[in-house]
């Protein structure tokens, strides 16, 4: 089942959750399928992943429709829910430099670093407290 929420004070964009095997999402589960590949290369090198359990639940999709939508400073994993890994893929054709829909991850000193989302880009961290990020 493919659930939607919004949360306009805290995010600004528009989410669904998908397995890929609904009718017309094809795309969706060879992506699926790629980034899965990946991760699990990925964990054949890194120990702290190799240690760990990695199930993958439904892909969350999300659209920033503009207009100074975003997703406040947050970690996806702040209560060791069981998510190791979090997997952004962009996919927006589209994308202009001054678009807003940057990732800024932050980092424990004070600093941060934005993220473009480039078309085809697909940007892997650890879930918990050590990367908190938000959507600009």
């Amino acid at each position: 089942a493919n659930l939607k929420y919004e949360m306009k004070k805290v995010r600004g964009d528009r989410v669904g959750w998908f397995s890929g095997k609904e009718a017309g999402c094809e795309s969706i589960r060879a992506l699926i399928t790629l980034t899965d590949y990946f991760v699990y290369l990925l964990a054949r090198r890194v120990k702290e992943l190799d240690e760990s359990p990695l199930e993958r639940q439904e892909a969350m999709v999300t659209c920033y429709p503009g207009g100074g939508s975003r997703y406040i400073k947050h970690c996806d994993n702040p209560n060791d829910n069981g998510r190791v890994l979090t997997c952004v893929f962009y996919c927006n054709v589209d994308w202009k430099g001054g678009s807003g829909g940057q990732l800024r991850v932050h980092s424990g000193d004070g600093k941060y670093r934005d993220i473009e989302p480039l078309p085809g880009r697909l940007v892997v961290f650890f879930s918990d407290k050590r990367v908190p990020h938000e959507v600009i």
